[in-house]
């Protein structure tokens, strides 16, 4: 017989990807950059990863409250690998938490700078530029452009 592995939900899934999208950058300091935004993203589903176990999830939260700073959106996968490897050592799995930050500070680095110069260094102006052109005589319509061509690409992207 073979054994079901089991997985987080989608709910759970779905709540840390808001959270770390709406709270990536709102509660970011000079000390830690990002850091908070992770513990709040692992604190709203901590219960999912470690039931009924409050030190562990104690643990968990302590563990990441260290330095981390990447681009928001296309870093966003970050935040997702040390909710999966999380989960992945709450389940038994051979994930030591001291790998689990190796990993979040070595990925950190290369998708902010890629990150940085092909969203907000390309992207963004050149969104910008098209709805500037729309918006000659004070027209909405480039506001509206920009936000849902933004919103088109990033979602998927994320």
């Amino acid at each position: 017989m073979v054994e079901e592995k089991k997985t987080l939900s989608k709910k759970a899934i779905r709540k840390a990807y808001l959270d770390w999208m709406f709270f990536n950058l709102s509660v970011q300091n000079f000390e830690r950059m990002e850091g908070p935004a992770i513990v709040k993203m692992l604190a709203d589903v901590r219960e999912e990863i470690y039931p009924n176990d409050k030190e562990a999830q104690k643990e968990m939260l302590e563990r990441h409250t260290i330095f981390f700073n990447t681009e928001p959106n296309l870093g966003s996968i970050v935040p997702g690998i040390v909710l999966g490897m999380e989960y992945e050592m709450a389940q038994g799995g051979d994930v030591q938490p001291e790998f689990i930050n190796s990993i979040k500070t070595a990925l950190m680095g290369p998708f902010a700078g890629i990150g940085d110069s092909l969203l907000p260094g390309t992207l963004c102006p050149i969104l910008l530029s098209i709805a500037l052109g729309m918006c000659e005589n004070g027209e909405i319509i480039g506001p509206i452009f920009y936000i849902i061509s933004f919103l088109a690409i990033m979602l998927p992207l994320t």
